[in-house]
């Protein structure tokens, strides 16, 4: 049994794509925290090369995956990374770009992606165009600036992507805020004063107040255009 995978999306995104696409032999990017669980849905033969842009989250990943001999973890901008040009056949990203700097993000990220490269792209979006102030919140507490979902589409063709799936994984949202009430009931609270108090108003606010009626989660696989 696979690891949960302690982000929006759970373990639906990935599992979907490693069921229904060719991966092996391939170079892959992962993109954000929380990959360890990630990592295990892809095949020996895969280089992954995974990169976080925070000390904390870079630290944790790279020891749990330090005896993985085919991933390499590093610390690193997610708008102005390292790699050369048309470096990785997959770009995986689940609940990590969708922020401020997404432009960017994805500019440099087409960029050192291969022609016909395979994108997996899972963004937080809001159901709404106008969403209630509790919403707000839990997206201004992630870091997250999410798109209205019926712009999301339009947003990935302007920049030159072929759809190939549009995938709604918005159920998971409740699946993820019950593994977040899961995780309060183990921490120590004196050790994690911070992240409890976060997540259990977040958990509560989006699972007591309708919180699925106004942010969902969407997965596009694409392909770059050659």
């Amino acid at each position: 049994m696979k690891d949960i995978i302690f982000l929006p999306g759970m373990n639906y995104q990935v599992e979907k794509f490693t069921s229904d696409y060719e991966i092996k032999d391939k170079k892959i990017l992962i993109v954000g925290a929380n990959p360890q669980g990630i990592v295990k849905y892809f095949d020996k033969s895969n280089q992954i090369e995974v990169i976080i842009d925070d000390y904390e989250n870079f630290i944790t990943a790279m020891d749990d995956l330090s005896k993985e001999k085919n991933v390499s973890v590093k610390m690193m901008e997610y708008s102005a990374t390292d790699y050369n040009k048309e470096t990785f056949d997959i770009i995986y990203a689940q609940a990590s770009i969708s922020r401020d700097d997404k432009n960017q993000i994805i500019k440099e990220l087409k960029k050192i992606a291969k022609n016909d490269a395979i994108f997996v792209i899972g963004e937080v979006v809001h159901l709404q165009e106008k969403i209630p102030g509790f919403i707000d919140d839990i997206l201004a507490n992630n870091g997250l600036a999410a798109d209205y979902v019926e712009n999301i589409e339009k947003y990935y063709i302007e920049r030159k992507f072929d759809i190939i799936a549009k995938i709604d994984l918005s159920y998971s949202l409740k699946e993820f805020y019950k593994e977040c009430i899961k995780l309060l009931n183990e921490l120590k609270e004196d050790d994690y004063k911070e992240l409890s108090v976060r997540l259990s108003h977040e958990a509560n606010a989006f699972l007591k107040y309708g919180g699925d009626k106004h942010l969902g989660f969407l997965t596009l696989i694409m392909r770059k255009q050659a």
